[in-house]
């Protein structure tokens, strides 16, 4: 569909976001134990996506064109970043395969650790783009 619509040489991208990323403390006392406990539960898309879509994993049709690297950049409470991660399908599948209880134990204690403060949370926006011949 995208060479019937495209011009000769448009360029044709799509992106995808990465886990968030925090300082070397917010990635010990949660980030890391988080995507342990999670990690059985991601489904291979989300695999694809976490390693940023390598274009021959996913037969890229396009002449690829390696784009910049981005990163989105955010300025959060413990509390938005814990309803980020409650949106994640591998945290439900987590939640109702009998890993609430050690979601729920990671959940309190960052509350604890971090408070209201402002946590700085970073994330790779991994780019996928080719020109169409």
């Amino acid at each position: 569909e995208v060479r019937r619509v495209a011009r000769p040489q448009a360029l044709f991208c799509a992106f995808v976001y990465d886990l968030p990323r925090g300082d070397d403390r917010l990635e010990a006392e949660l980030l890391q134990p988080l995507r342990a406990v999670l990690d059985p539960f991601w489904a291979e898309g989300n695999r694809l996506a976490m390693r940023g879509y390598p274009p021959a994993e996913v037969a890229f049709p396009f002449e690829p064109v390696t784009p910049p690297p981005f990163e989105l950049e955010h300025r959060w409470s413990i509390e938005r970043l814990l309803a980020f991660a409650h949106t994640w399908s591998a945290h439900v599948r987590a939640h109702d395969e009998g890993e609430g209880e050690t979601l729920h134990r990671l959940e309190e204690r960052a509350r604890e650790t971090f408070g209201p403060q402002v946590l700085e949370i970073s994330q790779p926006l991994y780019l996928l783009a080719g020109r169409i011949a």
